[in-house]
């Protein structure tokens, strides 16, 4: 909504002591006679409309951001985050049935220990058991299907 549209504050600076001492409705007449925008939503409290008032400041003291900052945090905003690995504690056991059979996997501090051998990865230990690539993670039911 800001980075399209620009807000112009009047022409006498307004200072934030006296923004603090309007009331809603002194703040939404306010708004109207500072920006070039639609009236702001009904719902918006006093201490957002008081807010946007003085971002409206900022950008109009400040010139805003720039094209590329925009596109900047256009695309920082965008970007999906990866949500964070689960980190296995040493000392875990995992259990996993597989044909009938089930396997125990002791986490290690530098890997895991299944049958007697230490593995570097989960995955290769999936794949030792199954013959086949498998995601260690999702093989041992840490990771959703």
């Amino acid at each position: 909504m800001f980075e399209e549209e620009r807000m112009h504050t009047p022409k006498d600076e307004l200072s934030l002591s006296a923004v603090e001492d309007l009331d809603v409705q002194g703040l939404r007449e306010l708004w109207n006679q500072c920006a070039d925008l639609p009236s702001p939503p009904s719902t918006l409290s006093k201490d957002l409309l008081a807010r946007g008032l003085a971002y409206a400041q900022q950008v109009a003291a400040t010139n805003g951001l720039s094209r590329k900052e925009r596109a900047e945090l256009r695309a920082l905003a965008n970007k999906r985050q990866s949500a964070p690995r689960a980190r296995i504690k040493a000392g875990t056991r995992l259990l996993r049935l597989w044909k009938g059979r089930t396997h125990d996997v002791l986490v290690l501090e530098d890997g895991f220990l299944w049958e007697g051998q230490k593995h570097e990865s989960l995955s290769e230990v999936a794949r030792a058991i199954t013959g086949t690539r498998w995601s260690g993670p999702r093989f041992f039911g840490l990771k959703g299907q």
